[in-house]
């Protein structure tokens, strides 16, 4: 399920059906504003929805007979943070009560948003990008060697680099195990090592995003240079 403005306040309902219906997963996506989501951005969560949002899903293990997944690689920080019964080391999966302590370790290195890391994505053309949401071609598996492309794609370098990431994404204690969304980052600021306006600790960044612009500058109309 992906969270919007829309269906935010129905959460709690939509968990509970996925339990009395006896559902195994309960997967919550996160929105991201790409592609068609552009023309929707404005039904993104707030810093503080999503912050929320993540804490009742942590919560919720505690009582769930279900498996409560996100895809918002915050929520693995969200999960220590509030004592859940669960870590979510990736949004593929989360471990028993019983491995928490050996997993946590590990998680420092799988950690978080595994685009670049773990995985990229292939169109069905071929062509080969960090994630199915960023919009960058890194090559296409047709023409080019893949492992050239995953060992050496400068792209793919930068998403790695979380040292490098700006805002608080860069310095948090807890970016081995997240590290922001960076399909979000490059959405809103059109740069992969830019901070993830979704993240509670970015508020700021997210903010200025939605400040109104007192004296917007003039934007010729269609057919003028």
């Amino acid at each position: 399920t992906t969270i919007t403005q829309h269906n935010y306040n129905e959460v709690p309902k939509i968990v509970d059906l996925a339990e009395k219906l006896g559902v195994g997963t309960f997967m919550n996506y996160n929105f991201i504003p790409t592609g068609r989501g552009e023309d929707i951005v404005n039904l993104d969560l707030s810093p503080e929805q999503r912050e929320n949002l993540l804490k009742y899903l942590a919560k919720r293990t505690k009582k769930s007979k279900m498996r409560i997944l996100s895809t918002a690689p915050q929520y693995s920080r969200v999960c220590i943070e509030n004592d859940a019964a669960t870590l979510a080391m990736t949004h593929f999966d989360n471990s028993s009560p019983e491995m928490m302590k050996s997993v946590k370790f590990l998680s420092e290195f799988i950690g978080g948003c595994g685009a670049a890391r773990l995985y990229c994505a292939m169109e069905p053309n071929g062509d080969i990008k960090p994630c199915v949401f960023i919009p960058i071609k890194l090559g296409n598996i047709k023409d080019d060697d893949f492992l050239e492309v995953w060992n050496h794609s400068e792209p793919l370098k930068k998403m790695r680099d979380r040292k490098k990431f700006s805002g608080n994404c860069g310095v948090c204690e807890h970016r081995n195990i997240c590290g922001g969304c960076r399909a979000r980052a490059y959405a809103y600021f059109h740069d992969l090592q830019a901070p993830d306006p979704g993240c509670i600790k970015n508020k700021k960044y997210y903010e200025k995003l939605i400040t109104p612009v007192e004296h917007p500058a003039h934007r010729p109309s269609k057919g003028k240079a």
